[in-house]
């Protein structure tokens, strides 16, 4: 059967969003109009809801009188108003979801247990459901996911090969985070998922391909993959059912989409297993939803704002893999998770889940946080507390026996939820544990023993004897690297691995970074040589630690390091960027120290003093002071951090670190420090001196694996030889990893090192790419882009432009030849010109005829560069209503449903225009207030015809194809009085009632055709003389008398609107 829907013509909606609809149908949603539908064949009422929250009314009565069953008349109105005062809250909908959706006294969803939740609610979903002011700021999901009428999900959709979608709708979501007018909606909203339905690019550093869920925030808003691949600790419980003919009549006529019943694109896309529709299954088959709703929200009150997160996939499988590993009778194992994986939030996520899992076997439990450090101990206390916990600190022997032995089960008298962080750093190694009956206490001890991977001496020290003294309670440790050699192995203490996650899948999810690693360049190898030489020729018999930590030695070391992050930060046009030097010896450390103060520290941020001597003592300023500077240091000057076991006291010392994570220091100096358990994001290159062995040089390295802006790697500058060591280590954990989870189940897990050779391999590939474009000078470099059509081919361009700027430094450091080194001097333009190419082809092969106005408006727009002369403290101001004028006028441009328009298309026209590169050069011919009227001229225009149109869609319940029918068939009218032709044959499109009554009928015979005479839609031209016929038949009955040309005419018409997918 040939098909109506021209192939070019198909949309996001058809392949993606209405088949995603009809599946989650199948799961158990119901689906419900907010206009209400009545047909010849299909009745689906208007569904009641609450403007200011898009809660459905009617549904939410129904539940909440179900599930409170005693309350009085009105109780549920009056709720409905706590919850309207309480979303308008700034806390992200904190205090809603704690206080309303998750009370066990006053219910509005039943979250007693998975069963309840599927049993006991109710569940819908709709489409396009306007949140926000229907007249000015708002906007639309393209699905709203609904539990007893509360909208608690949306989906966003984009088309295959859409290269910025889901981009662009995170950065949407930026703006209306920050929108009051949106606050209502997204504090009522637990998750979101934004998928252009393909498969992950497990190479992409920000999320662009694939389907992605986060929770909503202000900023930094992670968007997460979802992956169901080797995790069996949570199936998914399907309760799939065929959704009735009638029922998907019903969404495609509601939806005035009738077409896409036809369209073999929607078929085939309603029968396949898509990526977007995978993700629903992970995130909304009931048992999911109910435990993410429940366990799987987290409200973080960091010091520099609130966060909302919602757990990652691998926590939730860790927290399902805990449970069933109690539940066969095991009360220790090992969580196997890489370093920036978020243990500590995943400690958090089980003291809620394991709290509920215990007290329904009638059993209290009590949490303790095991670490080895004081630094660990109140990074930990600081997580805790952000996440809402009562946090208890224990350092000492006795005060661990005063909790255990106490009696109480909570701490605190307002009865949260806490947890004991426990520092066993200053617990003697021959520590005994408390005698068994200190343990006799009715609760249930649950133990998360931090870092489990460092050395807790099999043999008499206090963690070993707790855990065999206190032998009925739980102990989880937590490792990114357990200990595997043959003399010690973590799981001869703490057990099998419960659940795994190594830095193969963390990179390939966007978690942590691949790690670059570079060896020093041949000049400095011979520098520092000769600097060794001649400590050696001055003393024989000094030692090699001594020759490191020479002045001779030490100095050109440095200068390496400076210039090196110097040309790091040109490279990546980042200032902010850090490093960390691992020094070979307290002693190295030092020295680097002084010499970086007397040579690159700011003479204005140093407190010198004079030695019995006269010399000159170099030492930097304090860190309060540092921290009370509000600018950076003078140009060509840096700042650096000692930071060894005894420089300072240990709050200063955290203190400066906390400098180097906010970004006042640029060097972190350090010697047997900050080498596992420090998480800085900004720190991007890693200088080692030190040689580190198995899984502490893993620890080591992935200090800089941390994502962080656009980058796409971590970087490691090798001064002591690690390759062998590296390879070793890899090695046994992937053997161990194998012997775990089956051979099959692994892929890559040698990932996390950039080979020289792979290094090489994707150099050499890359200039062969790049050899025909002229990379010295970017005018030509865009002209030639401009040239190039093929897609494929530009993302081939960007990608090899990306792999030269990241690996030519590893490359020019091992001295590889000059012909394989290709220096690229303004290559972050080139990488911007060949992205914006790759954009601009993605919309143009994406997008059809009709639709490219639109598509080609957003590209135009997405690039402007908004650069003004500063004319008086208010131009900042202007600038800032500039801008917002702009983006208002462009989302009611893209928001036009009829680019056809004469008037629209002068509307554009005019817009384009301000924003053409001469006039947006020119700063004499307008001044930004008048550039601010302009803008918002256009703005009143355009939004003039969007209202006009919205009225006349109502007439035809929504259907936009047929306001634009009538549309044309007045420019019809039109054009007949311009050129005073008699007879008027499109007199009669001036009867407004009476078109609209007939064009009505039109499309509801024609809409019928798609679900009660298929036989119609077999032959084209068939269907097309259908038409003709139906609209001869309703100008009769309509007493309008025409010839057939106007009435072939009309026909044509419709039939164009029913082939054309919006």
């Amino acid at each position: 059967m040939e098909e109506i829907i021209s192939k070019s013509a198909f949309s996001e909606d058809s392949r993606v969003k209405f088949p995603t609809l009809m599946h989650l149908m199948s799961m158990g949603f119901k689906y419900v109009s907010l206009k209400g539908l009545k047909t010849k064949y299909v009745i689906a009422p208007k569904t009641e809801f609450d403007p200011l929250t898009n809660i459905l009314t009617d549904y939410f009565t129904e539940a909440y009188n179900k599930l409170n069953p005693n309350v009085e008349n009105g109780a549920a109105k009056k709720l409905l108003a706590k919850i309207q005062s309480s979303l308008m809250n700034d806390d992200l909908g904190r205090q809603f979801y704690n206080e309303i959706l998750l009370n066990t006294g006053e219910r509005i969803i039943d979250l007693s247990s998975p069963v309840n939740f599927y049993k006991n609610n109710t569940f819908q979903v709709t489409t396009e459901m306007t949140c926000g002011d229907k007249d000015s700021d708002n906007y639309r999901p393209d699905i709203t996911l609904f539990v007893n009428g509360l909208p608690l999900a949306f989906i966003e959709v984009k088309k295959e090969n859409n290269h910025k979608g889901i981009q662009a709708e995170t950065d949407r979501m930026k703006q209306r985070f920050v929108n009051p007018k949106y606050r209502r909606f997204l504090n009522l909203t637990q998750i979101m998922v934004f998928s252009n339905d393909m498969e992950y690019d497990n190479n992409e550093v920000t999320p662009t391909i694939g389907a992605f869920y986060a929770t909503i925030g202000k900023k930094n808003t992670k968007y997460n993959c979802f992956r169901e691949e080797g995790q069996d600790s949570f199936p998914i419980e399907r309760h799939i059912r065929q959704v009735p003919l009638q029922e998907e009549e019903i969404l495609l006529r509601d939806n005035n989409v009738p077409q896409y019943k036809n369209s073999s694109e929607y078929k085939t896309n309603c029968l396949a297993n898509t990526p977007t529709k995978r993700i629903c299954d992970s995130l909304f088959s009931f048992n999911r939803f109910h435990f993410l709703l429940k366990y799987g929200i987290a409200y973080v009150g960091y010091t520099n704002g609130l966060q909302k997160h919602i757990m990652r996939y691998p926590q939730l499988f860790a927290a399902k893999a805990i449970e069933r590993h109690l539940e066969a009778g095991k009360t220790k194992g090992i969580i196997w998770h890489t370093q920036g994986s978020g243990k500590t939030a995943l400690s958090f996520y089980n003291v809620k889940y394991l709290t509920d899992y215990y007290s329904s076997k009638g059993i209290v439990p009590q949490f303790f946080f095991i670490v080895d450090r004081l630094d660990l101990m109140i990074q930990a206390q600081r997580e805790f507390s952000y996440r809402g916990l009562k946090v208890n600190s224990v350092q000492t022997k006795d005060d661990f026996a005063k909790i255990i032995s106490s009696g109480l089960t909570t701490q605190n008298r307002e009865g949260k939820p806490e947890i004991t962080v426990v520092n066993i750093q200053k617990f003697s190694n021959d520590s005994k544990a408390l005698p068994k009956n200190a343990y006799n206490v009715p609760v249930q001890r649950i133990y998360f023993i931090d870092e489990a991977h460092r050395n807790y001496s099999p043999d008499g020290c206090f963690l070993k004897n707790l855990i065999s003294s206190d032998s009925n309670a739980v102990k989880i440790a937590l490792t990114g690297t357990p200990i595997i050699s043959k003399e010690y192995n973590t799981k001869d203490i703490f057990g099998d691995y419960i659940h795994t996650y190594f830095y193969n899948a963390s990179i390939a999810d966007g978690y942590t970074r691949r790690l670059i690693r570079e060896d020093i360049g041949s000049n400095y190898k011979i520098r520092l040589q000769e600097a060794l030489n001649s400590i050696r020729v001055k003393s024989h018999s000094v030692k090699e630690s001594d020759v490191y930590a020479h002045r001779t030695y030490v100095q050109p070391l440095l200068d390496y390091v400076i210039n090196d992050l110097q040309q790091f930060r040109v490279k990546n046009e980042d200032n902010t960027l850090g490093g960390m030097v691992v020094c070979n010896s307290k002693e190295q450390a030092q020295m680097m120290y002084r010499l970086f103060l007397e040579k690159y520290a700011d003479e204005t941020e140093l407190d010198n003093e004079r030695d019995e001597d006269g010399a000159t003592v170099y030492r930097s300023i304090s860190a309060g002071e540092m921290e009370a500077k509000k600018t950076p240091c003078r140009k060509g000057c840096y700042r650096a951090a000692l930071i060894t076991y005894d420089s300072f006291d240990k709050e200063t010392r955290a203190k400066w670190i906390e400098l180097f994570k906010d970004g006042k220091i640029d060097l972190l100096i350090v010697f047997q420090m900050l080498q596992t358990g420090f998480d800085a994001p900004r720190l991007k290159k890693l200088y080692l001196h030190r040689m580190v062995k198995e899984h502490n040089l893993l620890q080591t390295l992935t200090r800089v694996n941390r994502p962080y802006k656009e980058m796409k790697y971590g970087y490691v500058v090798d001064f002591a030889n690690i390759e062998e060591e590296y390879s070793k280590t890899n090695r046994e954990y992937q053997e161990e990893l194998e012997h775990e989870v089956g051979k099959d189940n692994l892929k890559h897990t040698d990932r996390l090192l950039v080979t020289m050779e792979e290094a090489k391999s994707r150099v050499d590939e890359a200039r062969k790419v790049l050899d025909p474009y002229e990379l010295g000078n970017p005018e030509i470099f865009s002209r030639q882009l401009n040239m190039e059509d093929d897609r494929e081919v530009v993302r081939s361009i960007v990608r090899s432009l990306e792999d030269m700027r990241s690996l030519q430094n590893m490359l020019t450091a091992q001295g590889s030849e000059a012909e394989a080194v290709v220096e690229i001097s303004d290559i972050h333009n080139l990488i911007k010109a060949a992205r914006n190419r790759l954009d601009l082809l993605g919309f143009i092969d994406n997008a059809d005829e009709k639709s490219n106005t639109r598509q080609l408006l957003n590209v135009a727009l997405e690039n402007i560069e908004f650069s003004f002369e500063k004319r008086g403290e208010g131009e900042l101001e202007i600038q800032e209503q500039y801008r917002q004028s702009v983006e208002h006028a462009r989302r009611q441009l893209q928001a036009c449903m009829d680019t056809e328009d004469p008037e629209y298309r002068s509307i554009l026209e005019e817009f384009l225009r301000l924003f053409r590169r001469k006039e947006m050069e020119s700063q004499e011919e307008f001044n930004m207030h008048d550039k601010v009227q302009n803008v918002n001229d256009i703005l009143k225009r355009i939004k003039r015809l969007n209202e006009r149109d919205a009225l006349e869609a109502i007439k035809y319940n929504g259907d936009t194809k047929f306001v634009r029918v009538e549309k044309r068939l007045k420019e019809k009218d039109k054009e007949e009085i311009e050129h005073k032709t008699l007879p008027r044959n499109y007199a009669w499109t001036e009867e407004k009632e009476k078109m609209t009554v007939i064009l009505l009928a039109i499309k509801e015979d024609v809409d019928d055709v798609y679900f009660h005479n298929q036989a119609i839609l077999e032959v084209p031209a068939y269907f097309k003389r259908n038409i003709l016929t139906y609209v001869t038949r309703h100008f009769k009955e309509g007493q309008i008398n025409t010839d057939r040309e106007v009435r072939k005419y009309v026909s044509e018409v419709i039939n164009r609107e029913y082939q054309v997918t919006r």
